[in-house]
């Protein structure tokens, strides 16, 4: 939770998006919550409209687009015996992730790549053979009721010879906002809270099980990414308090009406906490996980332009706000906030007076500045001047004065 205004925004969520099922879902947090831009613990009322908005930029470039797909091509063959090759289609997973590191480290839920990582054992394999199946053997099917055309076709894909002509193809990408994708890499994963991962017997005889933590740590290659910085304890956040939910909903990436060019950029959602629970192996839903074999760096040279970019743009100071914008820019172009403030920046920069354009003001102050110091310079000079002058003609006198008593 990192410490960038007073209202925390969370990056969350889960979308499955079966293009054989077309059923959406969207979770927030089931499990493992990362707070992204999380403040001091505060009234919930107590930040203002400005460090609600900027805590908000902060964030949103950091958070990514999860998208697992799983294909696959089936050797079926039927109770007659014949057999045929079918591709079923394939099963798409959507979630939401946060960059934590610079280098391209993603943390997520582990529901979101769990499909990925279960490969031939998980659910989406198995959907997919029994799809196969009813494809490759209709004409045995056909005239069964409901129930027996059900259970014809499990018993089908549950035969071994099936289950071993099916060949998985997954891919696992992650999508900025800024249009870029990556084929990511899992380096942890810990499945969610109702998967029993160890039972172990204490030394009273009690056996106690052990639940996943819902988490997962991604990796895709780059360097200098947009990062959030996390927060040390959830403990720090209050019943009531703000929160921003940032994400993609099934019904904002999935809607046919609207455009695809923004379908990477995430959607946020307001909201306050209403309590705090425990999941089923007894962590609270709102944690953080530091076993996950990396250490987050909330710092780049892209966040940290960003970062004092929207501190700028926030007071109003457009000319320095663009600059930064536009530097960050150029390490990594496209990302649909940065354009829209960097553009925000220039148009109201041009409508100001020129008194009240930075860059007038600077060159106004900088132009006093050496006057000042010219002033003081060949001020200083004819004010030396005069004084040797005075000092002279006053030695000169007391000279003159001693010259004439020893005359006399």
């Amino acid at each position: 939770m990192p410490r960038d205004a007073a209202a925390p925004v969370v990056a969350c969520g889960q979308i499955k998006e079966r293009t054989i099922t077309t059923r959406a879902l969207a979770l927030v947090i089931a499990g493992t919550a990362w707070l992204l831009v999380a403040g001091t613990p505060a009234a919930p009322d107590a930040a203002t409209e400005s460090e609600l908005q900027s805590a908000v930029f902060r964030a949103k470039p950091a958070v990514v687009m999860i998208m697992v797909r799983i294909g696959a091509t089936a050797t079926v063959r039927c109770s007659d015996g014949s057999t045929a090759v079918v591709r079923p289609g394939s099963i798409g997973e959507l979630g939401s992730g946060s960059i934590i590191h610079p280098d391209g480290w993603i943390v997520t839920n582990g529901h979101v790549v769990q499909p990925y990582q279960e490969g031939a054992d998980g659910a989406f394999a198995a959907e997919l053979l029994e799809n196969a199946v009813a494809s490759a053997c209709a004409a045995e099917l056909d005239g069964l009721s409901g129930a027996m055309h059900t259970q014809r076709i499990r018993a089908l894909a549950a035969s071994p010879e099936n289950r071993g002509g099916l060949a998985l193809e997954r891919t696992l990408q992650v999508h900025l906002s800024n249009g870029k994708s990556y084929p990511a890499e899992v380096k942890f994963y810990s499945p969610p809270a109702y998967v029993v991962v160890a039972t172990a017997t204490d030394a009273s005889g009690i056996s106690r099980t052990e639940h996943g933590r819902d988490v997962a740590i991604l990796k895709i290659e780059d360097k200098e990414l947009p990062v959030v910085r996390l927060a040390r304890h959830s403990t720090d956040l209050h019943l009531g308090q703000a929160l921003f939910v940032i994400g993609y909903p099934g019904v904002v990436v999935s809607h046919e009406l609207l455009s695809r060019a923004t379908q990477y950029e995430p959607s946020i959602t307001t909201g306050r906490i209403s309590g705090f629970k425990e999941d089923i192996g007894g962590q609270r839903v709102l944690q953080t996980d530091r076993k996950a074999g990396v250490t987050p760096k909330g710092d780049s040279m892209f966040t940290r332009l960003w970062n004092h970019g929207v501190d700028l743009y926030i007071r109003d100071l457009h000319y320095r706000a663009y600059r930064n914008m536009s530097a960050a820019n150029r390490i990594h172009p496209g990302f649909p906030d940065v354009e829209r403030v960097r553009e925000d920046c220039d148009i109201k920069h041009k409508e100001q007076g020129y008194l009240h354009r930075e860059e007038y003001q600077w060159a106004l102050m900088g132009t006093l500045l050496l006057g000042g110091i010219a002033g003081v310079w060949f001020g200083g000079r004819w004010v030396m001047v005069a004084t040797r002058q005075h000092l002279r003609s006053i030695i000169r006198e007391e000279l003159d004065a001693r010259n004439g008593s020893a005359r006399r």
